[in-house]
This record gives C-alpha cells, structure tokens and sequence, in this order.
C-alpha cells in the first residue's frame, strides 16, 4: 500500500436514493449536481497532482493498521454521501468531503491541514 494511501469512497445508488428521501426533486437535482461535480473535480485535481487514489464503490468496512494493531473501520459516523479517506501508516484514517480537497492535498503531504477540517473516524466500539 501505498503511504499515505487515498481512498475516494462514492455512494452507490442506493445510497443517493436514501438520501433523496425527504427532499423535494428539485433540492435533490441540486445535491446530485453538486455531488458529481465535486467528484469529478475532486478526482481530477488529486489526478493532476500525482496523488495515487484507489475509488471505491459504497461505503464498506475497511481494515487499516493503527498504531501497530489492525482496525477495521466502516464509516458509519462519516455523513457524506461520497468522501475522500486519507490514511497514513499506523494513524487513524481520516475522512474528507471532496470540496474540501485542499485540505487532503494538505493532510496527504504533511499529516496536517491548515484548518484541519477532517473528520477523525471514530475507532471500532467507539459509537
């Protein structure tokens, strides 16, 4: 694996239409838009900048080493629909909405971001 590995979580079908309950059409015609297009540009920059991604389809349990021990994390406390997942060797991993992805350029460089805007994911039995 690469260190630190990028992980560009999508949400699948299902995913978008649980969230497109309780929203009119055109609210959801509006997220859906914005959600590709954070996507597509989020995917495109981390490209241009030569960082390795991995994209994965739907939220499913991932197994990351922290702190010399394995962790498997599922996501669940992460509330976006898609989500960029930094992980660096033996650290926790940590979640990113893809409008934000200065700030995983920052994290994936240095281990910092400048407003540190990650959302840490919770450690197993934590919730």
């Amino acid at each position: 694996m690469v260190d630190p590995a990028v992980f560009y979580v999508e949400a699948t079908e299902s995913e978008i239409d649980a969230a497109r309950q309780g929203v009119s059409e055109e609210d959801f015609e509006v997220i859906a838009d914005d959600m590709m297009f954070y996507r597509s540009s989020a995917i495109e920059r981390l490209e241009a900048w030569d960082i390795p991604v991995s994209r994965i389809a739907g939220r499913r349990p991932l197994q990351f080493t922290v702190n010399g021990t394995p962790e498997t994390t599922d996501f669940s406390d992460v509330t976006w629909l898609d989500f960029i997942v930094v992980y660096r060797r033996n650290e926790r991993p940590r979640a990113f909405a893809p409008n934000d992805i200065e700030a995983v350029r920052a994290y994936w460089e240095s281990g910092s971001t400048a407003t540190d805007t990650a959302e840490p994911v919770a450690p197993p039995g934590s919730f």
